[in-house]
C-alpha cells in the first residue's frame, strides 16, 4: 500500500463536526487501497478545547488515521496582529506535525491537499523541503464564477497563494467536470481527474416499509446558495394548487428571516424545521420520505442528491449544468428551471400525484455503481499511481 499524507483545509472537528465531512468520507474510501494519514490544523474560535493547544488523534480504520490540532491566539483586541500571529501558528503547527509524521513513518509517497488554502501552502513547503509531490482536490464553490462569495472577492495575497499552490501541484481532481472546467479556465491548468463524492451505503439505504404520509425532504445550510426562500414560495403555491396531504422536512439552521417568511406565507402546517443532525439520524428521516428537493443557485456537486438516491428517493433539482452530471432526467430525478417557484411547485405536485414512475431499486443500483466507497477509492488509487509515474 502507498503512504498518502492528507493535508486538509476543511475536516470535521470539535467546533464543527459537519465541516468537510465529505472529505472524511473520501479518506475512508481512499483507505481501501492506500494508507491514509490526515493532518488538519485550525484555530479554535469557539473556545471548545482546553488550553492554548489541543491535539486530537483518531483511528478511523486499519488504514486511516487523523490528527487534528486546535490552537488559540492571544491578540484578540488587535485584529491585524491577531491575523498575522494566527497564520504563523497555523503554519508552525502544520509543519511540526508534518515533520513528526516523516520522522515516524518516513516520507509519504505523495501528499494530498483537500481545498487549496490554507493547507496547500504547507504542501508547497513540503515539496521544496522534501521533494514530495502533491495533488490538489477541490470542492469549494467559490471557484465557480457565479458563486457568491467567490475567489474574486478575496484579497490579492489570497488569490496569489491559491494560484501558486495550484500551479505547483503534480495533479488535480475536482468533484465534477463543471468545477474542473472552472478551475482550468481560472488557472490555465493541465487536464484534471473528476472524482465524485461518495455515499456511505451502510448508512444511506432504502427502506422496505411503505410511507404513511407523502413527505419531501430538503437538506442544506439554508443560505443564499441553497435558495430556501424559493422552495418556501413553491410550497405556498403548491398548497394553493392542491388539497393533497404532504409535508416538507427541512434540515439545516434557519435564519430568523427564513422563519418569518414561513409565517408570512402561512406554510407552517406543511413545513417542519428539523435543524441539523448526524448522518445516521438524517438517513432515518430520509427513508421516511418520498423525494428530495435541492433548488440551489450554484453547486460543485450536491452530496445530498446521491444520499437521497442511495435511499431510493428521486430528486427534484434546479436545472443548472453541474447537476446534470449526477442526475438523470426521469430516471433518478427531475430538473426545474431556476428562479421559478411556480415551476417547482408544478413538479412537486406531479411527483405528489404519482405522474412520474420512478424505479426505486434502479435508482439505488445506479447510485451504488457510481458513488460507493470501493468505486471512488479505486479512482483515488489511480490518481496516486498517475502522480507517482510522472513525478
Amino acid at each position: 500500500m502507498k503512504k498518502i499524507l492528507w493535508l486538509t483545509s476543511w475536516f470535521p472537528n470539535l467546533t464543527d463536526p459537519l465541516t468537510g465531512d465529505f472529505i472524511e468520507r473520501h479518506a475512508l474510501s481512499a483507505s481501501l487501497y492506500n494508507d491514509i494519514y490526515i493532518i488538519h490544523v485550525l484555530k479554535d474560535y469557539l473556545q471548545k478545547t482546553p488550553g492554548n493547544l489541543f491535539i486530537n488523534k483518531k483511528k478511523h480504520n486499519a488504514h486511516c488515521a487523523s490528527l487534528v490540532i486546535y490552537y488559540k491566539t492571544t491578540f484578540k483586541k488587535i485584529k491585524w496582529l491577531e491575523t498575522i500571529y494566527s497564520n504563523y501558528l497555523f503554519i508552525r503547527y502544520f509543519i511540526s506535525a508534518l515533520k513528526s509524521y516523516i520522522q515516524k513513518n518516513g516520507k509519504p509517497d505523495c501528499i494530498h491537499v483537500h481545498i487549496a488554502l490554507k493547507a496547500g501552502v504547507v504542501a508547497l513547503i513540503a515539496k521544496w523541503m522534501y521533494k514530495i509531490p502533491y495533488v490538489v482536490s477541490e470542492q469549494w464553490t467559490g471557484l465557480c464564477p457565479e458563486a457568491k462569495p467567490n475567489l474574486d472577492g478575496k484579497s490579492f495575497l489570497f488569490r496569489w497563494l491559491w494560484k501558486l499552490v495550484m500551479r505547483n501541484a503534480a495533479d488535480y481532481s475536482a468533484v465534477s467536470r463543471y468545477l474542473g472546467d472552472a478551475i482550468r479556465s481560472r488557472f490555465a491548468l493541465k487536464p484534471f481527474f473528476v472524482i465524485p463524492n461518495v455515499v456511505n451505503t451502510d448508512v444511506f439505504y432504502p427502506s422496505p416499509h411503505s410511507k404513511d404520509q407523502f413527505q419531501f425532504i430538503h437538506v442544506s445550510t439554508l443560505n443564499y446558495q441553497k435558495n430556501p426562500q424559493q422552495i418556501f414560495q413553491a410550497i405556498s403555491v403548491l398548497r394553493q394548487k392542491s388539497n393533497l396531504s404532504f409535508k416538507v422536512l427541512v434540515f439545516g439552521e434557519p435564519s430568523d428571516s427564513l422563519r418569518q417568511l414561513a409565517t408570512r406565507l402561512d406554510i407552517a402546517k406543511y413545513v417542519e424545521l428539523k435543524g441539523t443532525c448526524p448522518q445516521k439520524t438524517l438517513s432515518q428521516y430520509m427513508r421516511q420520505c418520498n423525494a428530495l428537493i435541492l433548488y440551489s443557485r450554484f453547486e460543485t456537486f450536491g452530496c445530498v442528491i446521491i444520499e437521497a438516491n442511495a435511499c431510493g428517493l428521486p430528486v427534484i433539482v434546479s436545472d443548472i449544468p453541474v447537476l446534470h452530471e449526477n442526475v438523470q432526467q426521469g430516471i433518478t430525478g427531475i430538473f426545474v428551471p431556476l428562479d421559478n417557484p411556480e415551476a417547482l411547485a408544478d413538479q412537486m405536485l406531479s411527483v405528489l400525484k404519482g405522474d412520474h414512475q420512478f424505479d426505486s431499486d434502479g435508482i439505488v443500483e445506479l447510485t451504488r455503481k457510481k458513488y460507493d466507497f470501493s468505486v471512488v477509492g479505486k479512482q483515488w488509487d489511480e490518481l496516486y499511481d498517475h502522480t507517482l509515474r510522472n513525478k
